[in-house]
């Protein structure tokens, strides 16, 4: 079974940069095309931003993501989130940047997660896990009507 959450990210202070660090930028501040951009830095630049040469205007702050329900409480931490099940895809696919920046600039920030229906029927959310992490994927049709997170 399927049910929404949503996709946020919290800035956080890590001790090292390490390569594929996620950052949060906001492009077009003010404006009515303003949108929110996730990127991992690279070996060069994370290189970079450990010996403080990087700028925070240009590239935001160090983020993770996380899961959360309507209540705004932390259902999925970051280092359980890596599936998506991509509807081109027979296999799954990592969820990555590009997915996170869609979910975040085309639902703002909803999408579905797996979870056990039996579970969910008691009032629980229990992810389905894959190699220890969730399955996600865009909101279905039904979901984008009610645009609601359980």
């Amino acid at each position: 079974m399927w049910i929404a959450l949503e996709l946020v990210f919290h800035s956080y202070g890590p001790d090292e940069i390490e390569p594929g660090t996620l950052y949060m930028n906001l492009l077009y501040v003010g404006t009515d095309k303003e949108l929110v951009e996730v990127f991992a830095l690279d070996k060069n630049t994370a290189d970079l931003a450990n010996k403080r040469l990087v700028n925070i205007d240009e590239y935001g702050y160090p983020v993770r993501p996380f899961l959360l329900n309507e209540e705004g409480v932390v259902i999925i931490p970051p280092d359980e989130i890596g599936w998506f099940d991509h509807p081109n895809e027979p296999q799954l696919q990592e969820f990555t940047t590009k997915e996170m920046n869609i979910v975040m600039r085309d639902f703002d920030g909803l999408l579905e997660i797996f979870v056990d229906e039996d579970e969910y029927e008691k009032g629980n959310i229990e992810p389905i896990y894959e190699q220890e992490l969730v399955i996600l994927r865009g909101l279905s049709p039904e979901e984008e009507e009610d645009d609601e997170v359980p």
